[in-house]
This record gives C-alpha cells, sequence and structure tokens, in this order.
C-alpha cells in the first residue's frame, strides 16, 4: 500500500496533512472581488458571504472593502439585492463574532451605514441593519456609547 493514499501500513488510515490555505481566501477570489465587472463583484460577495468564520475576511483586508458596499453610489447596486444585501449579511455575521471582529468592523466604518439602512424601504435590509447595530451594542458598553454618539439608538 501506499503512504500517499492516505492508507498506512496494515491499511490504517492516516490523518490527512492540515491544508495551509484552509481559513484563507483565495487570491483568486479577492481579484474576481476588486473586479470591474459587475456580475463578478456579484459572484465573489455571494462567495464571502459563505464563509462561516470572520477572521479569513480580517486576515485579507476585505472588511473595509465590504464595508464600504453598504453605501454604494451606484443606483443599481443599491436597489440589487446582491452586494449591498450580501454585504449587509457579512457584517451582520461578523456582528456575532469576538469582540476584536466587531470592532474591526466598527473601525471600517459600518455604524453611520447601518443606521442609515435601518430606514431602508426593504424590510430584509432594514431588519439586518437593526441587528447588527444591537449585535455592536450589546458587545460592550464602548461600542455601545459608540453607536449612541453616532445617533444610532434612535435606529434601535
Amino acid at each position: 500500500m501506499s503512504l500517499s493514499s492516505g492508507v498506512g501500513l496494515f491499511g490504517i488510515r492516516l490523518p490527512e496533512a492540515p491544508d495551509p490555505d484552509k481559513g484563507k481566501i483565495s487570491k483568486a477570489l479577492i481579484r474576481e472581488f476588486h473586479s470591474d465587472d459587475l456580475q463578478s463583484r456579484r459572484t465573489a460577495i455571494t462567495k464571502i458571504r459563505k464563509i462561516q468564520d470572520a477572521q479569513p475576511l480580517i486576515d485579507a483586508g476585505l472588511v473595509p472593502d465590504i464595508v464600504s458596499l453598504l453605501e454604494s453610489e451606484d443606483a443599481h447596486i443599491q436597489l440589487s439585492t446582491v452586494p449591498e444585501s450580501e454585504a449587509l449579511r457579512i457584517v451582520l455575521g461578523i456582528t456575532y463574532e469576538t469582540t476584536y471582529q466587531i470592532n474591526i468592523v466598527v473601525e471600517a466604518g459600518t455604524i453611520p451605514k447601518l443606521i442609515r439602512l435601518s430606514a431602508s424601504p426593504s424590510k430584509a435590509i432594514a431588519v439586518n441593519a437593526v441587528s447588527a447595530l444591537a449585535n455592536i451594542v450589546r458587545d460592550s458598553p464602548s461600542l455601545r456609547d459608540r453607536v449612541e454618539e453616532e445617533g444610532g439608538i434612535d435606529a434601535l
């Protein structure tokens, strides 16, 4: 038997070597996210939303770019359910994470964007924005104060 097949001597299954890229966002996905092609960007943001852990997004430096999608000046993107709502779902997911990760998304300027989105005519967007703000407020007194200073308590 070959050791490269994952089975060792006597037919005992060998543990697989750890994948050094596991938990990382590929360079190809980052390029797709930054593409000038709107469809490529939509595809990338959807793939990124499906990543279950916030840390790879932070490690790849994507959080500020994702937060910036929350206030696109492109009317098509604002009305589209893909980039803005996908970005909002990513931000919402991060607000369920650790204080460190929540602070990263807050430092990226998410609070005023969430306040604006809390008044969205789209019920789903408004609910997700309010939920993200509530998660930020609940995380720590300093973050609660920051949301209050930026006018977010009224949105809740």
